[in-house]
């Protein structure tokens, strides 16, 4: 071997600045920030393993490649924990996100580097504190991620991320951030949890596109492989995540639905009416689908061992119930959609005149979402019971609203409306004439009572 004397100054210099270089710069664990002269080993698996398992903000390929992992050396991923929970801690005292915003554009105007973990950790930090990450931020996370190989390998930090999905909004940007994030959740290798399956109702603030699509990809072999016994909060809030989702354009909210419609078969707990009609406002855009009347199907006994309906529950579930727009509705499926809906909608009359006299009046908002809901809920048996409901109630609460001196605009433009839609039906009966009498009532109660507003809507009532 040489003696140090005898080699050239300017190899000797060289060698040194290449071994200073990744302190001088902070890159510690990447081997792009090696000299040539530093030979690039990989990290053993089980040094890789060890580090992921004991820390939990550093993952397999997140250790230094050109050495033995160090304790008393920390990584720069490290280093990212250190100052994220810095900046956690300071927004704890202050009650204010201002801390992580600042930290957030702060490493996305340096181009910092963070890893797979510190993204989520820092998108969970935004969530909490209530933070709209900026464009600049929620691209800078996704062009970090895109290179990274690892991924979100446990259950907790699956569910810190679908939970913080709904504070990015649903831009461009996020998008791309949501595409850059489902492989990493595919990785996945635990089980998930019954908690982390509650938060797949935040998926309700996304709407379809291939990056929410491959996203549901990587979920669903979650939900087929596992064999927990859900209860009945969770699968509702798990259906309520496809809310927003259009059955039209996406290919895999179709599979979705049916394995959560198998794991509703093995609930046998109750489930409360509050679950239901979420449910059933959250199915709304499949109510003319074969998958989605098979929930309605699996939802019929469950309907009919609730009690205490309320007004919202009433609301919600006739939303559900009706039409959706035309692209979503499957030709081969309308037959079977309207035998269905109108079962359940006699279910839902029967069970709203036992509970008559307990049942708390309908608001001027309830009321205005229910008449808005007829038109799309058929003309048969079902639905005509359902029009003498609505009138009925409609009648109560307006009544009340005039006592207390109301003007309940939201109400008189959806009167409008229904006369309009009353007009063009063709089969007459003794349901319809009680609506459009009820309704011809209470516009000339508003008329009489100085609604300006609402007298081009008793003009139309009138035939004039």
């Amino acid at each position: 071997c040489p003696s140090p004397l005898s080699t050239p100054a300017s190899m000797l210099s060289r060698c040194l600045r290449g071994l200073r270089r990744p302190t001088r710069f902070g890159l510690r664990g990447f081997p792009e920030a090696l000299p040539r002269c530093i030979p690039r080993r990989q990290p053993s698996l089980a040094a890789s393993t060890v580090a992921d398992k004991s820390s939990s903000s550093v993952g397999p390929d997140q250790w230094s490649t050109g050495r033995r992992p160090n304790h008393k050396i920390p990584t720069l991923f490290q280093k990212n924990d250190k100052v994220l929970w810095q900046a956690i801690s300071r927004a704890d005292k202050k009650k204010s996100g201002a801390p992580i915003r600042t930290l957030a554009e702060k490493w996305a105007k340096l181009r910092h580097p963070i890893g797979v973990i510190d993204a989520v950790e820092l998108l969970h930090a935004a969530y909490r504190f209530n933070v709209q990450l900026s464009k600049m931020s929620v691209n800078h996370i996704r062009n970090v991620l895109v290179p990274r190989k690892s991924g979100l390998y446990t259950d907790h930090l699956v569910g810190k991320l679908l939970i913080s999905l709904p504070m990015l909004g649903f831009s461009r940007p996020v998008q791309k951030l949501i595409g850059a994030l489902a492989p990493k959740v595919a990785l996945c290798v635990e089980p998930l949890s019954a908690r982390t399956f509650a938060t797949f109702g935040s998926l309700r603030r996304l709407h379809s596109c291939p990056e929410t699509d491959n996203l549901l990809e990587a979920l669903l072999p979650k939900l087929t492989e596992s064999e927990l016994e859900l209860e009945p909060h969770t699968i509702s809030r798990m259906v309520v995540g496809l809310s927003s989702m259009d059955p039209s354009t996406s290919n895999c909210t179709g599979r979705y639905l049916f394995a959560v419609g198998e794991k509703l078969k093995n609930v046998d707990s109750e489930f409360s009416v509050g679950d239901l009609a979420q449910m059933y406002e959250a199915l709304h855009r499949f109510s003319r689908t074969n998958t989605g009347l098979d929930i309605f199907e699996i939802l019929y006994p469950k309907l009919q061992e609730c009690e205490d309906l309320m007004p919202s529950h009433v609301t919600k579930i006739l939303a559900g119930l009706s039409k959706p727009h035309p692209k979503n509705v499957e030709e081969d499926a309308m037959d079977r959609a309207e035998r269905v809906v109108d079962n359940t909608l006699t279910l839902l009359q029967s069970k709203v005149a036992a509970a008559d006299g307990k049942m708390n009046l309908f608001s001027t908002t309830d009321c205005a979402s229910c008449l808005n809901s007829l038109p799309g809920l058929g003309d048969g048996p079902g639905a005509r019971s359902i029009w003498s409901l609505v009138a009925r109630k409609a009648m109560a609460t307006e009544r009340r609203t005039l006592e207390d001196k109301g003007h309940g605009f939201v109400l008189g433009k959806t009167l409008i409306s229904i006369l309009k839609w009353t007009k063009q039906l063709e089969k007459k009966s003794p349901e319809l004439d009680l609506l459009v009498s009820t309704l011809s009532e209470m516009l000339q109660h508003r008329k009489r009572n100085g609604d300006v507003m609402l007298a081009k809507a008793a003009a139309l009532a009138a035939g004039e």
